[in-house]
């Protein structure tokens, strides 16, 4: 993260529900790592206050060709009477 960006990875990683850390950063790793764009669909927050999300983003190597960050942007996602994510 850069200077003064105001969170952490670990701020971002701990903003997501904890049955759903695993996959979200496995998802940033392979991003980071294996160049690849990824989708996600998991859940912020906990409890009754969590909410379905939509994450997709990819990679973005830096001018050195190694250094990278990843931009992605994430949506809510409608959910239906039972709680489950509808599309």
């Amino acid at each position: 993260m850069p200077d003064g960006a105001g969170f952490t990875e670990q701020d971002l990683i701990d903003a997501v529900h904890p049955e759903d850390q695993l996959a979200f950063t496995s998802a940033l790793l392979d991003a980071v790592d294996g160049g690849r764009p990824f989708q996600l669909l998991h859940r912020l927050g906990t409890g009754d206050a969590a909410q379905w999300v939509d994450s997709r983003g990819t990679r973005v190597a830096g001018e050195d060709g190694v250094s990278c960050r990843v931009a992605a942007v994430t949506v809510a996602v409608e959910v239906d009477a039972g709680g489950a994510p509808s599309r």
